[in-house]
């Protein structure tokens, strides 16, 4: 069997990746990579490094599971899904939500009393003197009681990671979660790093005045891997979570002399549906690759940034979004991973705004292609911006190059299903409606299908797509909704009574909406 020694060299080779970029990209040393590739060290310790490296290479799924299997772990089908134990909250400690129930010290067995005095009623009573034995019973008995006290008090700081319960928002509040991979809560050497981040993050939001309505809490356990932050995410309700991937030590990152970036992965909740139908098909921020020198305040201030326009993305804020992203990319962030993520999110909000900028678009997510050339989130959302400007050429070619890297993207089928439709050519847009609707990829590609049916005059199979989309919008809660719902009902009576819905006039609308 080849080792992973051999195949981790092979794909470096192959792909060009040298030592120190897969070592950014994983989080590790850069004489790490080296002592994998010698067999110096058999494997990594974790499977997550596997995985990153494995995301850093391109590897098909074939060749993934067979580095996973080299390096010892169980391929990706036949993992079960992880899910990580999260600290106890208790409901009753507003001030950390992170905090279990204080812990109640031992009820104090009876101590054998001293005899009352008996009463005297002329005069005030004289208290008996307790014995000596009975004094220093009390007296270990209250250092007892002090000293749960005092362990209750460094377990409502520093939550045990045995329970279910997971930090949620209050009402009216945005959820923050700092979670890494090394705990840096206790006293550590990678501790002043973390610090840097957080108090960067805090001065931000409040010279945003969102200060007061966001809440940002320190995950107090670690979190081993890129699946248990999702989860942590997912069962929160955090608006974001910030995912520090590396174990550095202080001392190994050169803090605060900037030997190694700190890398960090931002999770973000899933965007809603949206009215405009094309928009609902963008690549929207998901997991965000960033790394930092977290000794540069410039950096610490572009991580904060990001933060900040990230919430205002999901308050449909597009305006002060772009704002924050453009400052994020002025603090000039030294690691070439963070200057595409920055470009890649002002490219979004670039299209999502109203009126969009497609022009800016473009140019961002061409940017963004620049830096990271295998990114198909980008090649997806610029291809989306030539279909709305009318520019076969250009959409075909990305949406083509996206799907010669993943031949089963669901959202570059559905994409190429709807540029074909609205450009009138059926017969180029049904292979790819249904191999997305084989997916189940998106809803989109019913809507998607229904339009291509109606340009060959396929009325029931208009209608059936158009059902399946309204049957899905059902169960949907989102702006816009009711509109979206309202007009597909109208389409959907013209198909029945075996009329075109897709005039000229709503295709372009379809375009441009």
């Amino acid at each position: 069997m080849t080792t992973f020694a051999e195949l981790l060299t092979q794909y470096m080779v192959r792909t060009g990746v040298s030592d120190s970029e897969m070592a950014r990209a994983i989080g590790v040393r850069r004489q790490t990579i080296f002592r994998w590739k010698e067999g110096l060290s058999e494997r990594p310790r974790q499977r997550d490094d596997v995985l990153a490296a494995a995301a850093k290479l391109r590897l098909s799924s074939a060749e993934t599971d067979a580095l996973l299997l080299a390096a010892g772990f169980a391929p990706i089908a036949a993992l079960p899904v992880a899910s990580l134990t999260a600290p106890a909250a208790p409901a009753n400690l507003q001030p950390s939500p992170l905090a279990p129930a204080p812990v109640e010290p031992a009820p104090a067995p009876a101590a054998e009393a001293a005899p009352p005095a008996p009463p005297v009623k002329t005069a005030t009573p004289t208290p008996a003197a307790t014995p000596r034995p009975v004094l220093i019973a009390r007296l270990a008995l209250a250092l007892i009681g002090l000293l749960i006290l005092a362990l209750a008090g460094v377990l409502v700081a520093r939550p045990q990671p045995g329970s279910r319960a997971f930090p949620t928002p209050r009402p009216g509040q945005a959820l923050i979660l700092l979670a890494s991979r090394v705990d840096f809560t206790r006293p550590a050497a990678g501790a002043q790093a973390s610090l840097q981040v957080q108090a960067g993050l805090q001065r931000e939001l409040h010279a945003a005045r969102q200060g007061a309505v966001t809440e940002l809490i320190e995950w107090p356990a670690a979190v081993p891997d890129l699946t248990a932050a999702a989860d942590a995410r997912t069962r929160s309700r955090a608006s974001l979570l910030l995912w520090r991937r590396d174990n550095f030590t202080d001392a190994e990152t050169g803090f605060p002399d900037d030997l190694q970036p700190v890398h960090y992965v931002i999770l973000t909740a899933d965007a809603a549906p949206t009215a405009s139908l094309l928009d609902s098909l963008l690549a929207a921020p998901a997991s965000l690759s960033f790394p930092i020198h977290a000794g540069r305040p410039n950096e610490v201030r572009s991580l904060a940034l990001l933060t900040l326009g990230l919430l205002s993305s999901q308050q449909d804020a597009w305006d002060q979004a772009n704002s924050a992203f453009n400052q994020a990319a002025a603090q000039a962030p030294s690691e070439h991973e963070a200057a595409a993520t920055l470009a890649f999110l002002s490219g979004y909000v670039n299209q999502r705004s109203r009126p969009a900028d497609l022009p800016a678009a473009i140019a961002f997510s061409s940017q963004t292609l620049a830096l990271t050339p295998a990114s198909g989130a980008a090649l997806l959302n610029r291809g989306l911006a030539y279909v709305r400007l009318d520019r076969p050429a250009q959409w075909q070619a990305d949406f083509n190059a996206l799907l010669a890297q993943q031949p089963d993207d669901a959202r570059g089928l559905a994409a190429l299903c709807w540029a074909f439709a609205l450009d009138n050519q059926p017969d180029l847009a049904l292979p790819y409606c249904d191999r997305a609707i084989e997916q189940r990829a998106s809803p989109l590609a019913f809507d998607g299908r229904a339009l291509a049916r109606a340009s060959q005059g396929h009325w029931p199979g208009t209608a059936q797509d158009l059902q399946a989309f309204l049957t899905w919008l059902g169960g949907q809660a989102f702006a816009g909704r009711d509109a979206l719902e309202t007009t597909h009902r109208a389409w959907l009576a013209a198909a029945q009574a075996g009329q075109n819905p897709f005039d000229d006039a709503v295709r372009a609308r379809l375009r441009q909406e």
